[in-house]
């Protein structure tokens, strides 16, 4: 239940003065306000709420069903062979992150692709505190079968010109000023040029 002090503790403190009416809105007890602000507090309320039922087991088992259904997205890497990945946000404070998204199987954190269930015919960010930073790995350990059997040990890429391996320069500084100077060599095989 929403209105539980569980579910709840803590977020009149973080949503403010209007809590009440937001509470109001999010149960669909009052009418939504015209007020940009007091929506977008009934957005963060509800997210926050939504942070703690995913990791609840009843959210949890609908969490088991969106992943298994791809709902989430798909590791775009390669190597991860369309692995599902989850929602992952790196702090449980509002507005200082958007969702990422977690790959079990190359063990990495990336932005959300354009086709996954985050970016889908919008613009809008979802904040990470949203789901929160124990979301993804609580669900792992809660369902350790949707674990990948085979991680991925991704060997570091080789550039190749002509078929040749190839020692790229370093890349220039930030606002430092092109120039000559051995900088502007390579390696070839091993040889400078």
């Amino acid at each position: 239940m929403i209105e539980d002090t569980f579910n709840l503790f803590g977020i009149r403190e973080i949503i403010g003065q209007n809590f009440k009416k937001c509470l109001d809105i999010v149960l669909d007890r009052t009418d939504a306000s015209a007020d940009e602000r007091i929506e977008r507090q009934c957005e963060d309320l509800y997210g926050l709420i939504h942070a703690r039922f995913v990791i609840t087991k009843r959210g949890q088992d609908l969490m088991r069903r969106k992943m298994r259904d791809g709902d989430f997205g798909h590791c775009p890497r390669l190597c991860c062979e369309g692995q599902p990945v989850l929602p992952y946000g790196p702090r449980d404070e509002l507005d200082i992150h958007g969702v990422l998204m977690y790959c079990p199987r190359c063990n990495e954190v990336m932005y959300p692709t354009c086709r996954s269930a985050f970016r889908a015919g919008s613009n809008v960010e979802i904040d990470g505190a949203y789901f929160g930073s124990t979301f993804a790995h609580l669900f792992l350990m809660q369902f350790p079968e949707l674990w990948p059997c085979d991680p991925v040990n991704v060997e570091p890429f080789v550039p190749r010109v002509f078929g040749y391996k190839v020692r790229l320069p370093p890349r220039p500084k930030v606002g430092g000023a092109g120039g000559g100077g051995e900088s502007d060599s390579f390696m070839v095989d091993g040889h400078q040029n």
